[in-house]
């Protein structure tokens, strides 16, 4: 039998947040029960979120540029496929 320090229920943005940090952060034991296939897929996997490099003040804008090449090349032993595809970005505003 198994034994963890937490148990987190869904494994959606919120819930990898938390396990992360309890495991990476803490160094605790950590589970996460998720009903589905894979995680990330109900709202999360269905969010805007969008990578911009050059967002947020200078050293946000660091972070993102040190960050592009673990999200566009991610380790196997962190998720199978790249976390990050290239998209086209339509904007819409008004005159």
């Amino acid at each position: 039998m198994q034994c963890f320090d937490v148990l987190v229920i869904g494994g959606g943005m919120a819930g990898l947040s938390v396990a992360a940090e309890c495991a990476q952060g803490k160094g605790l034991r950590v589970a996460v029960l998720e009903r589905e296939a894979q995680c990330g897929f109900h709202s999360t996997g269905r969010s805007a979120a969008k990578f911009i490099e050059n967002y947020g003040n200078a050293e946000v804008r660091r972070l993102n540029r040190a960050s592009l090449r673990f999200f566009e090349q991610t380790p196997y032993d962190v998720w199978e496929h790249a976390l990050l595809h290239p998209r086209g970005t339509f904007y819409i505003a008004l005159p």
